[in-house]
């Protein structure tokens, strides 16, 4: 009975209903609707969530495809063109995670160029990233990119280390390294070696546990241990490691030098991009050093270095260029390539535009452009960009003659570099030894006097007899710029005591040691340490 009564119930409810909202065809039309709706937005959202699903995927492969090209994961060969292309997709795609990628590359491997300033960018897109947040670390701790500020970089380390980051102690052992503390800064090394998860980091900290023992380092020198380390990591793609073991088989440095082995490390490095060791391999060809000499292949290498920014590389080619020999000379390339590295402030370069513009070599000949190159040459310390200067000057050759700028880029050439040559000009013009020696004394100028002891204290041979150094010489004029209260004269006369015998005269270590503490007295921190390495004898 209530199976039935429930029966009779529910058409009648039905009924009702269907009265109430106003009759059946238009509910019914209804129904139909929001069904159909419902079912399309279902279909849709299943849609979109296919998509976003493979929107991840290929993401997350574009991701994983970049670190293989990096790291050469999986068979892979390091590719650093294809990693970067990888990298830049899955970016592309919302992955901030591949931001740091992107500046590792910019940063630390220079790819496609060194960029500091971009490679901020990338970290700071990075998110909560910790690893990017090392790295962008590093750029405030060296000033790379940005006003230098150590304590922000230090902040940073410890910060990923406190989240449990191990790659921190990276940042942290880099810091305990400058503070000399090396016993530490291996200690964090190591941790990373052992403990960490980023590759990057890992192999980084292998590379500079054998710089230490390459360098002896707070540690006894050791170049077996320094070329295992480095080898490590090479194997790894760290790019230094493998330059560095190219540096350590072509000097011969705690190991057997080996033009061969030096040439194979340069070469894989520079096959990734180090233009350091496209340099250098510029070099060997260029000499013949493990390889047969070849100036064709030490242009390509010397102009695959320059077209990075290497201004020793555009040296280099100017001066293949100017002379000759390996490959034709060419003094209009010459000047090219001089000018390019002149432009990066390169000195010697900008000393070899002058002596192009001062003789007409590859450009029409101009005084006032050679000037300006030897000028700018000898602003950064170019001893004979100097003597040139005061060359012209002297002799009115393209300026008007004056005698007074001619004496103080002489005095400025001999400080930079003691060369009795120089001075023998400075003495034709002030017509003799002895009114030299009295303009430098009336003077009054110590750094005058200080350039004039160390022409002195130089060796100096001419027509097969021994001319300098002449110690007592050397002694009287650091005591006349001692005398005017110079501390670098007093450490000076300190170091002639300590080493008398080398310089024609006799050690005295009593002497030594009272010109070191009246230098350290006044605070000169040199002499501060010579004179603590003495009384430790």
């Amino acid at each position: 009975m209530k199976k039935k009564a429930l029966m009779t119930i529910l058409p009648l409810c039905v009924a009702m209903a269907m009265t109430a909202c106003g009759g059946n065809a238009d509910t019914a039309e209804v129904k139909e609707t929001t069904v159909a709706e419902e079912s399309a937005e279902a279909d849709a959202q299943t849609e979109a969530e296919a998509e976003e699903q493979a929107e991840s995927e290929e993401t997350d492969e574009y991701y994983e495809a970049g670190r293989r090209s990096l790291y050469g994961l999986d068979g892979a060969q390091i590719d650093l063109a294809d990693a970067h292309t990888n990298f830049t997709k899955s970016q592309e795609l919302g992955n901030t995670d591949a931001n740091f990628y992107l500046g590792v590359l910019a940063d630390w491997y220079g790819y496609p160029k060194k960029d500091y300033e971009q490679a901020k960018v990338y970290y700071e897109q990075s998110g909560d990233n910790p690893y990017a947040q090392i790295s962008l670390g590093f750029l405030y701790y060296n000033g790379q990119g940005v006003e230098q500020d150590m304590e922000k970089g230090k902040e940073l380390f410890q910060s990923a280390v406190d989240q449990g980051v191990v790659e921190g102690y990276y940042g942290l052992a880099k810091v305990a390294e400058n503070a000399g503390d090396i016993e530490t800064a291996l200690e964090h090394y190591n941790k990373v070696v052992q403990e960490g998860a980023e590759q990057f980091y890992i192999v980084s900290a292998m590379s500079d546990i054998g710089y230490v023992y390459d360098n002896g380092f707070g540690v006894e020198q050791d170049g077996t241990k320094a070329v295992e380390w480095y080898t490590k990591a090479a194997d790894l793609g760290d790019l230094n490691a493998m330059f560095c073991l190219g540096r350590m088989y072509e000097y011969g440095v705690s190991v057997e030098q080996d033009g061969t082995k030096a040439v194979e490390w340069y070469t894989k490095a520079a096959d990734l991009g180090h233009s350091e060791a496209m340099y250098c391999l510029g070099y060997e060809y260029y000499i013949g050093f493990g390889v047969e000499q070849d100036g064709t292949k030490a242009v390509e290498w010397y102009t695959k270095a320059a077209d990075l920014g290497h201004s020793g590389a555009m040296y280099n080619l100017g001066n293949m260029y100017d002379n000759g020999g390996v490959v034709e000379q060419d003094s209009t390339k010459a000047v090219e390539w001089y000018t390019k590295a002149a432009d990066l402030d390169y000195s010697e370069a900008m000393y070899c535009l002058g002596n192009m513009y001062d003789n007409g070599f590859g450009v029409e000949q101009d005084s006032t452009k050679a000037i300006e190159w030897y000028t700018k040459a000898a602003d950064l310390g170019h001893s004979e960009a100097m003597n040139n200067l005061g060359y012209m000057y002297a002799k009115g050759d393209g300026v008007e003659q004056d005698h007074d700028k001619a004496l103080e880029w002489y005095v400025k050439s001999l400080s930079s570099f003691p060369d009795y040559e120089v001075y023998k000009m400075i003495v034709d013009i002030l017509h003799g030894e002895d009114a030299a020696e009295k303009w430098f004394e009336e003077s009054g100028d110590a750094e005058k006097m200080m350039a004039l002891a160390g022409l002195y204290r130089s060796n100096y041979s001419e027509n097969g007899e021994q001319v300098l150094p002449d110690f007592d010489k050397a002694i009287e004029w650091y005591t006349k710029a001692a005398d005017l209260g110079n501390t670098d004269a007093m450490k000076m006369i300190g170091y002639m005591y300590t080493l008398g015998s080398l310089y024609g005269g006799e050690d005295d270590l009593e002497k030594a040691i009272e010109w070191y503490q009246k230098a350290a007295d006044l605070g000169n921190a040199d002499a501060q340490s010579y004179l603590e390495r003495l009384q430790e004898q």
